[in-house]
């Protein structure tokens, strides 16, 4: 990558680094901000919404206290103590107030008829001598629900009655059912068990008890805030405070995505200053960094077109900076480079000239080996008049068959050197039995069969035909492994062996031999067919015939 592509992409994701780092590291700050902001907000939303509700349950028991101290508390007669009663019950926040006494029978405001309470478990501890805000139950006589205040009648340490004053739940339910956090969210009241008591989805909630619901145990203090998930994995919060002098919890619940949306709007809104400054710096970075490129660009132009040989040139110096040093440096490097250049180019003609005698001496020497070769085998041919120009065919065969193949030059004159010497071993072999024609006897053909490996001992010492030795030695091989002398076959035979064998067979056939006589082209190729994949390459026979036919 380019440095002037490279600079600009690390000055972002230097930046986008830095936001990164500090946007994680403020994160926790600003979400632990926002919870403690919220819980406050939403305790102060509580504690002001049921102000009210607390201060009618306390300013009650101060009235039933009122009414208590003016009872005569050796007659409890309704009639004598009734006035007390009505007199509290003007502008307090009860809807009657009523007398019970020891036998769990009662009167109350609004009615002169003697009731019974012997079924109300709220009285226990009042007769035991507490002071009780029972759990709103439902008023058979009204048929509504409400909270009672109960306050023990105290004779000598003894409870002889309980004056009681019930608050309408109506009033409470409106105060609760309007709790919410900034919109969000719903308020309701549960009792210290968990128990749901008011609820603004009554008819929609799936549950009666909340603990059991959210996966709370209980609520260890008397107010603050737990996280909870409900039936559909959904994340929430629910902020509690309890309702002061009684056992009731109110309760604000809201989705956590919900709760932390003032932080996703910082978050969005910072992301957008971000994505402005990073424009911002890369359009300045991008300028700053083309000005700083200017005189980098101008050397490595210099050096482009002393690359192309352009030795003469001379870099301007802009500034007397670090660049500046570094072109200076440059062309003074180049100065020296164009002094040995000269050099060089003097030394390299001298080097062409010696290159070109040495060439062409090593090429009249090559020439001079494959004449001498010739001879050789011209030589060994005279014994034979039935074999004279064999090997020249052979040669000349091979040839055409591996440029019809796209054989390289190397590998051309590998085979040319191989081709000509590949009976080169039958000067080793006896004139009687070489030239006899009769039948030859086992022995004789044992003998014969030793041509190839002489003739690669004749010329195993020569160093520039070594790579023509497999040719000479393994002519004689079959592809079907039944071949002399290392029994060779497939594709352990080498291609320039296989090419030789079948230019050697195809002479053989169509030349007079003492033991037989020629064959015409077409039964030729008919043999050289026949022993396709037996003694012959298939592929090689028939590129061999495509060029028999072609010449």
């Amino acid at each position: 990558m380019k440095l002037k592509h490279k600079l600009p992409l690390v000055s972002i994701l230097l930046l986008i680094v830095a936001f990164v780092s500090l946007w994680l590291g403020t994160q926790r700050t600003a979400l632990n901000f926002i919870m403690d902001y919220q819980h406050k907000m939403s305790l102060l939303n509580i504690e002001t919404r049921t102000k009210d509700i607390e201060h009618s349950i306390e300013d009650g028991k101060h009235k039933l206290e009122r009414i208590i101290n003016k009872l005569d508390i050796t007659d409890l007669n309704w009639q004598k103590n009734s006035p007390y009663f009505y007199n509290e019950l003007e502008g307090s926040a009860f809807d009657k107030i009523g007398l019970v006494y020891s036998d769990r029978t009662y009167n109350i405001t609004g009615s002169d008829v003697l009731r019974d309470l012997s079924d109300r478990e709220y009285l226990d501890p009042v007769f035991e001598g507490e002071i009780v805000i029972s759990d709103p139950i439902y008023s058979r006589s009204d048929g509504t629900y409400q909270i009672v205040i109960g306050i023990p009648v105290n004779n000598n340490y003894e409870v002889v009655g309980v004056v009681i004053g019930t608050i309408p739940m109506i009033n409470i339910g409106e105060i609760i059912h309007s709790l919410n956090i900034e919109g969000r969210g719903y308020g309701f009241l549960i009792n210290k068990h968990g128990n749901v008591i008011l609820h603004p989805k009554s008819d929609e909630i799936l549950y009666d008890n909340f603990f059991q619901y959210s996966g709370i145990d209980r609520f260890h203090a008397r107010n603050g805030y737990v996280p909870y998930e409900n039936f559909n994995k959904i994340k929430k919060y629910a902020f509690f405070k309890e309702l002061e002098g009684t056992e009731l919890f109110i309760v604000i619940s809201i989705n956590q995505s919900d709760l932390y949306s003032p932080i996703t709007r910082i978050f969005n809104k910072n992301l957008k200053i971000f994505s402005l400054v990073l424009i911002l710096v890369l359009f300045l970075t991008n300028i700053l960094i083309k000005k700083m490129l200017k005189p980098i660009n101008s050397l490595i132009n210099g050096m482009k077109k002393v690359e192309e040989g352009e030795y003469t040139l001379q870099i301007p110096v802009e500034k007397m900076d670090e660049i500046g040093d570094i072109a200076i440096q440059f062309n003074k490097t180049i100065e020296a480079i164009s002094f040995r250049d000269e050099e060089l180019q003097a030394l390299n003609e001298e080097l062409a000239a010696s290159f070109e005698e040495i060439n062409q001496t090593s090429d009249k020497l090559l020439q001079s080996y494959f004449d001498i070769i010739r001879a050789l085998v011209t030589a060994m041919e005279l014994k034979d008049s039935y074999t004279k120009g064999h090997s020249e065919r052979v040669m000349e065969y091979s040839l055409m068959l591996g440029k019809k193949i796209n054989l390289t030059g190397k590998e051309l004159e590998i085979l040319r050197h191989g081709s000509i010497l590949h009976d080169i071993g039958k000067l080793g072999i006896p004139d009687n039995i070489l030239l006899k024609p009769d039948k030859l006897s086992d022995e004789e053909y044992q003998l014969i069969q030793k041509h190839p490996e002489k003739g690669e001992a004749f010329i195993g010492n020569l160093e520039f035909l070594q790579d023509s030795l497999s040719v000479i030695r393994n002519h004689h091989e079959r592809i079907d492994g039944m071949g002399y002398p290392d029994g060779l076959k497939g594709d352990e035979i080498p291609q320039l062996v296989k090419i030789v064998t079948i230019a050697d067979s195809y002479d053989a056939m169509i030349t007079n031999r003492a033991y037989k006589k020629p064959l015409n082209k077409e039964e030729a190729i008919k043999e050289l067919i026949k022993y396709k994949g037996i003694q012959f390459d298939s592929y090689l026979v028939d590129k061999f015939i495509e060029v028999i036919l072609e010449s």
